[in-house]
């Protein structure tokens, strides 16, 4: 893994990560977060493992309490992490934006589409819904037909409490 930028921005420490989070990710090269909201870029990371995903765990264990963790440009196997594994996020935490792959039948061809959040999905929230805009229209760059969602959608989106 390497740390791409560690940014303490006026409101927010900005961190995106890149390569494989596997057992040489050195999560101690990340400075102190002074403040109250993290938001961690994951839009160029290729894998993680179970080696990856313990030391992520720990580390945002070390995090102050206060600190809200909001993460975006999540990979597909990141948002599978989530639905699989209670505590890859920490509490008070958000997922700001996270991509789904997409299918084209028609000339083989593979899109990942970004989701953000209030746009394509909201959370569940204790006075909001959730929602996926499951018939957004999304087309081939190739053959310019529309393309499939291609996640199993029960699945991809039960993070966000969806029914």
């Amino acid at each position: 893994m390497k740390i791409e930028h560690a940014l303490e921005k006026e409101n927010h420490f900005e961190l995106a990560l890149s390569g494989s989070i596997d057992e040489d990710a050195e999560f101690n090269a990340i400075p102190k977060i002074q403040k109250n909201l993290l938001v961690v870029d994951f839009s160029q990371v290729t894998m993680i493992n179970s080696c990856g995903i313990r030391d992520w765990v720990n580390w945002t264990k070390t995090l102050d309490s206060n600190v809200q963790v909001h993460i975006k440009k999540c990979p597909k196997f990141i948002i599978d992490k989530i639905n699989i594994l209670k505590g890859f996020l920490p509490a008070k935490s958000l997922v700001l934006s996270f991509y789904t792959p997409y299918y084209c039948e028609n000339c083989d061809s593979e899109k990942q589409y970004l989701f953000e959040r209030g746009v394509h999905f909201q959370e569940q929230t204790a006075d909001k819904a959730a929602f996926v805009d499951y018939d957004l229209e999304v087309l081939c760059d190739q053959c310019k037909t529309a393309m499939s969602m291609d996640v199993i959608t029960e699945k991809y989106f039960n993070f966000l409490g969806v029914k």
